[in-house]
């Protein structure tokens, strides 16, 4: 750590109390900035090398040209752009370091209001936005706006405009519109990816694509005809198998028998008695005698937290105390075997262990979601897992299933 050198500190006294005789043109019109940089390095107590490095830079810069005003993220993406274009000699890395190092150094003393934490993202997603052409740029900002008005995450953001970068350079290829997008074109567009590429995949394109598509049809053009295209994903019959209420009975009795795997056995218990979201399984905090974890709502409407009280004598009670875990870890479940102690496993690690338990015990597998899915089918209809409707038994009269019957009271 060091002080500032003898060129930077001549460099800023005499740009500011300087005769303007003397300066160059561009350090007089970069003056104000100039100022308000040299305020805010008074505050500093000390500099790395790299700050002295991009200090000497700027002091090259407002010697070759006026920096236009920056005061949030947006504007400073504009700025590096701006400055890109006018070959001053700097690398473009040179001259994006620079600037963010100015944008933090404001941000630090509170000459521009930003959230720091945000900062480095909102930096991506700009120039995500550069990256277009300038006569879609206007139409690009109302739409990150629009998407930040619906409460889009940020990774959510990215994504979309990542998506719209590929699907916009490959409509200026086909010599297309944007207001001729239909479903026709639509496929056409994903037909040339790899045929490898799972369908999945190409699902989740789309999914990328259509809030554009929606924000278009509400804000430019409101008789735009929105796309309905899906892609449909093939699946395998044995994995996707369906849990009938035997089934049901032999992962309970299981979960009893359970004496090794305790912590695959309460996952499943969790998750078929209780209803926890698989999403939720790792970040179960234990808080005397209860368990505790954050469920967020559907349609982005905030979270709630749960409460699962842990009764004495019940097999859940069991299955917790016969847990090998650390005291001074606040979760339920732990990687004992990493040095991930005292963290939350990933919802990976649940996934696998639950899987992991129901093919043991049944023979055959079944994606997690489905189990969890199917008990929320009977919760809602106020019906116990010992309970389940079994869809397969054919009633012998008109041909109904028994599901039929139960729905209409029969």
């Amino acid at each position: 750590m060091r002080k500032l050198t003898e060129d930077l500190n001549t460099f800023f006294y005499s740009s500011i109390n300087g005769l303007e005789l003397f300066m160059s043109k561009f350090r007089i019109q970069n003056k104000q900035l100039i100022t308000k940089v040299f305020n805010c390095l008074m505050k500093e107590k000390s500099f790395t090398d790299q700050d002295i490095e991009h200090l000497r830079n700027f002091k090259k810069l407002t010697d070759s040209i006026q920096i236009p005003e920056f005061v949030d993220v947006k504007s400073l993406i504009s700025t590096e752009a701006y400055l890109n274009e006018s070959n001053l000699g700097l690398s473009k890395k040179d001259l994006r370091y620079l600037l963010e190092y100015l944008f933090f150094l404001f941000c630090m003393h509170k000459e521009i209001k930003a959230d720091l934490q945000s900062i480095r993202h909102e930096l991506y997603l700009w120039r995500l936005v550069e990256r277009f052409h300038i006569h879609e740029q206007n139409i690009l900002v109302n739409y990150v706006y629009w998407l930040k008005s619906k409460e889009f995450s940020e990774h959510s953001i990215s994504n979309s405009l990542s998506a719209l970068k590929k699907f916009c350079l490959w409509i200026q290829s086909q010599n297309l519109d944007l207001e001729m997008v239909n479903n026709e074109i639509l496929k056409g567009y994903l037909s040339g990816f790899s045929l490898t590429q799972k369908s999945s995949s190409k699902q989740k394109i789309l999914c990328n694509l259509k809030p554009f598509f929606s924000f278009y049809k509400e804000e430019i053009n409101p008789s735009f005809r929105l796309p309905s295209m899906t892609i449909e994903v093939k699946r395998n019959k044995l994995l996707y198998n369906r849990l009938s209420s035997q089934d049901v009975e032999k992962l309970k009795e299981a979960i009893r028998r359970e004496s090794k795997n305790l912590n695959e056995a309460l996952m499943l218990y969790l998750l078929i008695e209780f209803g926890v979201p698989l999403k939720c399984l790792s970040l179960i905090e234990i808080q005397g005698k209860s368990l505790i974890y954050v469920y967020r709502c559907q349609a982005r409407t905030g979270k709630e937290t749960k409460q699962i009280r842990i009764k004495e004598n019940s097999l859940l009670e069991y299955l917790i105390s016969q847990q090998k875990r650390d005291k001074h870890s606040k979760y339920l479940f732990q990687n004992v075997l990493s040095n991930r102690k005292i963290k939350p496993v990933s919802v990976e690690y649940c996934q696998r262990k639950i899987q992991k338990f129901v093919l043991k015990a049944l023979g055959f597998e079944i994606p997690v979601h489905a189990i969890y899915r199917d008990c929320l089918k009977n919760r809602a209809k106020h019906k116990r897992l010992t309970e389940f409707i079994d869809e397969t038994i054919i009633y012998p009269y008109r041909n109904k299933t028994k599901l039929f019957y139960w729905l209409n009271g029969k």
